[in-house]
């Protein structure tokens, strides 16, 4: 589900990168003040926001609705994922191990063996 992510950031002047601008979380900088929140400033791209306000205690404390609407669902769906995948994780066999060219290059080393033995 996307998420408009701007009314929680200020976006500043300087350019992360020739397309993107730096940004600031706005709890941070209203409890730490302008200075220290830019020394804690994250490109202007979703998957960076959305990192820093998971991690952002000044964000959940503020906004702790918003928080449980996007992290905690998250956390338990991924708490239920981690589950399900240890009980599907199977047991590697040789033959899966091994990959084709290998059991190619052994099934010939067995056959030169054999005929050298009959020899």
């Amino acid at each position: 589900m996307a998420f408009n992510y701007k009314p929680f950031i200020e976006i500043l002047a300087e350019k992360a990168n020739a397309w993107r601008n730096y940004c600031i979380c706005i709890p941070c900088k209203d409890i730490l003040g302008r200075e220290s929140a830019i020394l804690k400033k994250f490109p202007n791209k979703t998957e960076r926001i959305r990192t820093h306000l998971k991690k952002c205690e000044h964000f959940k404390n503020k906004f702790p609705e918003i928080y449980i609407e996007l992290f905690e669902i998250e956390i338990i769906r991924v708490g239920n994922n981690e589950e399900n995948s240890k009980k599907r994780l199977r047991r590697e066999s040789y033959t899966s191990s091994m990959s084709w060219t290998s059991m190619y290059t052994f099934k010939l080393l067995l056959i030169n063996l054999l005929k050298y033995l009959m020899i």
